[in-house]
């Protein structure tokens, strides 16, 4: 499956279409929406899409951190769910992190999460703890 990732300019059309992906999956399902105050921060992440035919499948952001990269938001459109979009938006974004000179990838995986990123080499740092009332655990990736 062929699968165009592009980074994604804040406040853009397509950002709107990233951002209501994003929380069609991740917040609408325990009640919450983004706030003004989170949206206004994303204006210092890098926001990516992933089209397939043009039409957006999946999205995530980066922010960096220091040498790090935290990888917030990855979401799958339902129809593109368990089809490997996933796996390859992992990999497209540590291309990308390599490629802007950053060593490490961290992010908060929902607790049912959790075995996906470890098939994409992702570790366990910490305990499990509660974030919009949902189990997550922090997890790692070095980028060599």
């Amino acid at each position: 499956m062929k699968v165009d990732f592009k980074i994604v300019e804040y406040r853009s059309s397509a950002y709107t279409d990233v951002l209501a992906l994003q929380e069609a999956i991740l917040r609408e399902p325990v009640g919450l929406k983004f706030t003004p105050e989170e949206v206004a921060d994303d204006k210092d992440y890098l926001h990516i899409g992933g089209y397939i035919n043009e039409e957006l499948c999946c999205a995530t952001a980066l922010v960096p951190e220091g040498d790090n990269v935290r990888m917030i938001r990855v979401a799958t459109a339902p129809a593109f769910q368990n089809r490997g979009i996933g796996t390859l938006l992992l990999k497209y974004c540590e291309g990308l992190v390599k490629e802007r000179g950053f060593t490490m990838i961290t992010l908060n995986a929902r607790e049912r999460a959790v075995p996906f990123y470890q098939r994409s080499g992702y570790s366990i740092e910490g305990e499990m703890f509660m974030k919009l009332e949902i189990p997550h655990l922090k997890m790692f990736k070095k980028i060599v």
